[in-house]
């Protein structure tokens, strides 16, 4: 779409706005568009910073799927979600869902078959850097202590693995929900920074089934197992390294670590249980693949 430059006056140049887009976001003369400076780039905004937003979902007898809007609508950045429902204990589900998924929503109100649910504090951009700095801190922590943990022949740890999963789900929530809201500097670097966090999350999901599967086998994992076990974590420190301070050099070795490991964990597969080995292969593929997310962020 092209618009010519228009001069008023001495030192003003305007550019009129597509009557389309204007209707569609109920724009008149009198209002006020976000304008963001990207080098040759000006996006211009109809969003308010602080424009609350809310949704009303009635899930019926589908529990199941309303926990997953709940979880979706703050992810997507609404303030506010009424929720319906049959159940009238239902309610003790969706606090559930609040305290281990959820950062800063609480119930504001409720009824027989309802509840209002809302964020708080309110959602700064700010906190983005900072939280996910913290997913990657404890997901380090996790891999650690999995490893110990199977090493020394614990198992009796799950519980708190869980909860150190749910905090990490916690976490990448909220950045996935600050994207959604807020946005980030680099615009074309969300979709990237999506796939990245959810890719995170599904990271530490794998640890934690591995560590719930060596609860239930039989037996004690090979020397090849916590090798390959021990390759991982310093993989994944690696990756994190790189996330931080890209460097090729770095990339390019990962790539090369990773790809032997596939064959190390087909070897290893003959001697171990099966769930333990899918856990660890499950982990070095998802390494592979969010290590594309270190390149696209960083490609200018």
């Amino acid at each position: 779409m092209k618009r010519n430059i228009v001069r008023h006056g001495p030192s003003t140049l305007t550019i009129s706005l597509p009557a389309t887009w204007v209707k569609k976001n109920n724009l008149h003369p009198k209002s006020t568009v976000e304008l963001e400076e990207c080098g040759n780039k000006l996006t211009v905004n109809a969003k308010k910073e602080d424009e609350f937003e809310s949704i009303k979902v009635n899930i019926k007898n589908n529990y199941k799927t309303g926990i997953r809007y709940i979880n979706s609508a703050y992810r997507k950045g609404y303030d506010e979600i009424e929720l319906s429902y049959d159940d009238v204990n239902y309610l003790k589900r969706i606090e559930r869902c609040l305290a281990e998924d959820i950062l800063g929503f609480e119930v504001i109100r409720q009824s027989k078959n309802s509840c209002t649910i809302r964020d708080i504090p309110g959602t700064k951009f700010e906190e983005f850097d900072t939280l996910l700095k913290r997913t990657w801190m404890i997901i380090l922590n996790l891999c650690k202590d999995i490893e110990s943990s199977i090493y020394n022949k614990e198992k009796d740890t799950c519980d708190s693995i869980i909860a150190i999963d749910k905090r990490i789900n916690k976490f990448t929530n909220f950045c996935i929900r600050v994207l959604n809201k807020r946005g980030h500097p680099k615009y074309k670097n969300i979709p990237i920074y999506y796939r990245f966090l959810r890719g995170l999350e599904e990271l530490a999901d794998d640890y934690k089934y591995m560590i719930l599967d060596y609860s239930e086998c039989k037996g004690e994992p090979s020397k090849e197992y916590f090798f390959i076990l021990s390759k991982l974590n310093t993989n994944i420190d690696l990756f994190y390294k790189s996330f931080y301070n890209p460097d090729d050099n770095k990339v390019e070795h990962l790539l090369i670590e990773t790809n032997k490991l596939y064959s190390k964990i087909r070897i290893a597969s003959k001697k171990n249980n099966a769930l333990l080995m899918t856990s660890l292969f499950e982990i070095n593929d998802k390494i592979r693949t969010l290590i594309s997310a270190i390149i696209e962020m960083n490609m200018e």
